[in-house]
């Protein structure tokens, strides 16, 4: 076999696997949100609403339309680079809308979890805010929203093409770090709290230990922290292969969304 037509190949194969990856994540993340949809409607829906509530919902249901919107964009075979752009700028926000859902829900928890003080809560806002200015700032910066975009690449001999995201290393590291340094803040903010937890709880019982409702919200904290923070650091220095960067996305978002749910549940 030439070696063109083998590269060739190996694309269209790596191409294939993606779809389907996607699709396969797609599926399953709406079977689960199916199959977890009364006690949605129980803890959630027949509560009374806040503005937890609203930010649950909102990274509920936008998190799938994205979802939805990206895969179609990904398994459609006829759009153009113009079209599949739309797409990709799409994921790119939708990815941030999400997540910044989700920070506002931890940092709810957080602000519960530190005794509803002004003095953990003013400093937490100020560094969202700021995260938020910065990766706003970048991705409608002239210089780099032009590079978060797609090149069509034709694959020859055949009917189609392939889009590829045309961002470079430098410039997703640029657009995920302060991602990355908020999410490193509210983990820090969450650890630091369990251990007040825990040093209180060995004066009072004279034994190591952190109550339920605590041991809960820090558990919660770190894994998601975990994911999270691996999801966007292998965005921004593209670790992974795209068929499991697919699979670490929907994971992001299945995980946050259960940490929302009511403590109770």
């Amino acid at each position: 076999m030439e070696p063109e037509l083998s590269s060739i190949l190996t694309v269209v194969h790596t191409m294939q696997k993606t779809r389907y990856c996607q699709m396969a994540v797609a599926a399953v993340t709406l079977y689960d949100h199916v199959i977890n949809l009364g006690r949605e409607v129980d803890l959630v829906w027949r509560k009374k609403w806040t503005l937890l509530t609203y930010l649950f919902l909102a990274a509920r249901y936008f998190g799938n339309f994205a979802l939805l919107v990206t895969t179609t964009g990904l398994v459609n075979t006829t759009f153009d680079a113009k079209v599949s752009d739309h797409f990709d700028q799409i994921e790119a926000w939708g990815t941030f809308l999400v997540v910044w859902f989700l920070q506002g829900i931890l940092q709810m928890r957080l602000y519960a979890m530190y005794g509803r003080s002004k003095r953990a809560l003013y400093p937490m806002l100020l560094c969202f805010v700021a995260q938020v200015v910065v990766t706003v700032m970048t991705l409608t910066n002239p210089g780099q929203s032009d590079a978060i975009g797609v090149t069509a690449i034709p694959i020859p001999g055949l009917n189609y093409h392939m889009c590829s995201s045309s961002l470079t290393k430098s410039a997703t590291m640029s657009i995920y770090l302060p991602s990355i340094c908020f999410e490193f803040v509210l983990f820090v903010m969450a650890l630091w709290v369990g251990l007040q937890d825990m040093v209180e709880m060995r004066r009072l019982s004279g034994r190591w230990r952190m109550n339920h409702t605590m041991k809960v919200l820090i558990v919660y904290s770190t894994l998601y922290f975990l994911v999270c923070v691996f999801q966007l650091s292998d965005d921004s220095l593209h670790l992974s292969a795209p068929v499991i960067d697919r699979v670490q996305a929907a994971t992001v978002s299945s995980f946050g969304l259960r940490f929302g749910l009511p403590v109770s549940a």
